[in-house]
């Protein structure tokens, strides 16, 4: 009785302790905006072969932190030979991260390959012990360079396929396939975190892609995989998941055959990518909540062609309408924050200037949801940024072939319809389309997406939706500086309960060493 008396007498001021630390921090937990947070460009593809050429390429893009952009730190490129980092040259990743650091966007790391100089055989994998021995160190050296430039950081890429850890196993031939291993790929992910948090506590690590249920490239179920992970304990240190609907030739909304390798029960029959990306959205709340964001990979050139049979449109256009027709059900109807184009600035054309029209026009604004689209072949989806009424619609068969389609419920006197590829949105322009008394406005819509942009009706009402959008927006961002600032005091409140735990328990050996020696005497 007398040991237990001094044991928690020694240990509950610690565990109080702990215990408070945990709720004051736990109550940060990730803001739900409701709101378009951002869109991203994905480079991890593209070859910029030097700085005025990343720089004018750079340069139509808004000096806006919102863009988001995504650049490979390849390790196989980077460490040729143990400790000797090359940072450097056309394979280097310092040309890309100076240019994007110089126009002000936010980069996130993708942080991936292996130690070529463990290789002793192309045909073996590197030895998976040694092998996070020097990742840690690889990590260690890449944060220390980019930390202050790069606040987020994924772990590899398209991570249940069958080529998804080949650039870290098999860094020399990394098509090699093998079968995904959330086990191990976890390991790597606690070990990049620990690394990443110790030097910047504010810093966030997300996974690599995790490619969907009817991507020809999956291997292990997206939803198994995220288990598996949750299992491995990985999960409490992740702050994110960036998942990647790949779907070949199917448009956005058709429904898709899952492919015998990620059979599974998805609880839901709506296998189009909005539906698909629901389900993964679903279980990662039932697993207990984290971030989310979508990268769309883009088509290439074969499944273009494949696609604008009998249309009267260019490639360039079909890719801006079949990104679109991705990107705003995942905004409106699934309330995902951020969305990624695979591109490479300044040869995209029509995409490009989608996207900076998407994103000039929708970041900040609140989804509305779906009005029209859940049967049928219309598709039309509304936000609100104030007084500010944006609606986008487009049919998802026919082609060019339009077909008269009623907009309802309208608080707006008058809309303005644009091309989502337009060369800008201003209201100066534009085709007029007329709203009667009753809300109701008429026009003809294709398989182009059409922008339509109003103001609310009513001065009284408008003046009141301009004020709460402020409200909130503040709301917002104090919301997510709050959980920026938690996220740095965590680490410091670690530190110190690990240090009353280490002061405890040697209070307490000694004690028993005194009490045996007493009890001996």
């Amino acid at each position: 009785m007398d040991i237990l008396f001094h044991l928690f007498r020694r240990f509950l001021p610690v565990g109080f302790i702990a215990g408070v630390g945990l709720l004051m921090f736990s109550s940060f937990a990730p803001v739900a905006t409701h709101r378009v947070d951002s869109f991203g460009v994905d480079l991890t593809g593209a070859a910029m072969p030097s700085f005025d050429t990343s720089q004018t390429a750079l340069a139509r893009f808004p000096e806006d932190p919102t863009l988001v952009v995504r650049v490979t730190l390849d390790w196989s490129q980077i460490e040729i030979a143990q400790g000797e980092y090359n940072w450097v040259g056309v394979s280097g990743p310092d040309l890309k991260i100076s240019s994007l650091a110089a126009a002000n966007r936010k980069i996130i790391g993708v942080l991936t390959g292996g130690p070529i100089y463990l290789v002793s055989n192309i045909e073996n994998p590197v030895d998976q012990t040694q092998l996070l021995l020097r990742w840690a160190a690889f990590v260690q050296e890449a944060v220390e360079r980019y930390g202050d430039q790069i606040q987020d950081w994924e772990i590899g890429s398209q991570i249940n396929t069958y080529t998804g850890l080949s650039p870290f196993l098999y860094p020399q031939n990394n098509r090699t396939t093998l079968r995904p291993d959330p086990e191990f790929y976890g390991r790597l992910v606690k070990t990049a975190s620990a690394v990443i948090k110790e030097k910047d506590p504010g810093a966030e690590v997300w996974t690599g892609t995790l490619v969907g249920f009817t991507s020809p490239g999956c291997a292990v179920n997206p939803l198994t995989f995220l288990l598996e992970l949750h299992g491995s304990k990985a999960w409490n240190v992740l702050d994110g998941i960036d998942f990647s609907p790949e779907r070949g030739t199917l448009s956005p909304e058709a429904q898709g055959a899952v492919t015998p390798e990620c059979a599974a029960s998805l609880g839901t029959s709506d296998t189009s990518l909005a539906g698909e990306t629901r389900v993964v959205q679903d279980l990662i709340r039932q697993l207990g909540g984290k971030q989310i964001r979508v990268s769309l990979p883009g088509f290439s050139g074969d499944e273009l062609a494949g696609l604008i049979s009998s249309r009267n449109i260019s490639q360039d256009q079909l890719a801006a309408d079949l990104l679109t027709r991705s990107t705003v059900p995942l905004l409106a109807q699934n309330g995902i924050p951020t969305v990624f184009w695979s591109m490479n600035p300044g040869s995209e054309g029509a995409a490009e200037t989608s996207l900076l029209n998407l994103e000039t026009l929708l970041v900040n604004a609140k989804p509305l949801g779906e009005v029209q689209g859940r049967n049928g072949t219309i598709f039309e989806y509304r936000f609100e940024k104030g007084d500010q009424v944006i609606i986008i619609v487009w049919r998802s068969i026919e082609g060019d072939t339009a077909a008269p389609v009623t907009l309802a419920n309208l608080e707006v006197r008058s809309l303005k319809a644009f091309p989502v590829d337009a060369a800008s949105f201003d209201l100066s322009g534009g085709t007029e389309i007329n709203v009667d008394e009753n809300g109701n406005a008429l026009m003809l819509v294709n398989e182009r997406p059409v922008v339509l942009i109003g103001k609310t009706a009513s001065l009284t009402v408008g003046i009141e939706q301009n004020v709460q959008n402020t409200i909130e927006l503040v709301q917002i961002e104090f919301g997510q500086s709050m959980r920026r600032l938690a996220n740095n005091q965590k680490a410091v409140l670690k530190q110190w309960v690990a240090s009353l735990f280490d002061s405890a328990r040697d209070q307490s050996i000694n004690w028993g060493e005194e009490q045996l020696n007493e009890l001996l005497n």
